[in-house]
């Protein structure tokens, strides 16, 4: 029997409304306390999370096509080791300067996967049969 979820095409566009309600829920709260490091450094984090999921989810689209050519297939590879090169430089210019805090900018990159893994959790929990729920 299959217990995983049944992840449609509006999984990830579910995903993405998600995390921009729950980032902007959090960025209020953050901006209560006038500090600017945490407010530049959630959404910095909660920027590049998302950034990542988006650019995964086009290297999948574009790599699995039945009709995908070679050279697109290389552009889909070059673009997924370029994208880890470019985060990893961007993490090193903003914390070499101490520009931002990094225990936000490290929960606002979280908070994307949190939301996919949420998302999963409850979406497998509403596909098994009513047996298998705890009673």
């Amino acid at each position: 029997m299959n217990t995983f979820p049944n992840l449609d095409d509006s999984f990830l566009p579910g995903v993405y409304r998600t995390t921009s309600w729950v980032s902007a829920l959090v960025l209020l709260t953050l901006l209560q306390t006038m500090d600017w490091r945490l407010v530049v450094g959630f959404v910095l984090g909660a920027g590049l999370g998302v950034g990542l999921l988006k650019a995964l989810e086009w290297s999948v689209r574009t790599a699995f096509r039945p009709e995908a050519t070679r050279r697109e297939k290389g552009i889909v590879l070059a673009v997924s080791v370029g994208k880890y090169a470019a985060v990893g430089l961007l993490f090193w210019l903003t914390l070499s300067r101490n520009s931002v805090n990094i225990y936000s900018l490290f929960a606002g990159f979280l908070v994307p996967q949190a939301v996919v893994f949420l998302q999963a959790v409850g979406q497998t929990a509403l596909t098994l049969e009513p047996t298998r729920r705890r009673q």
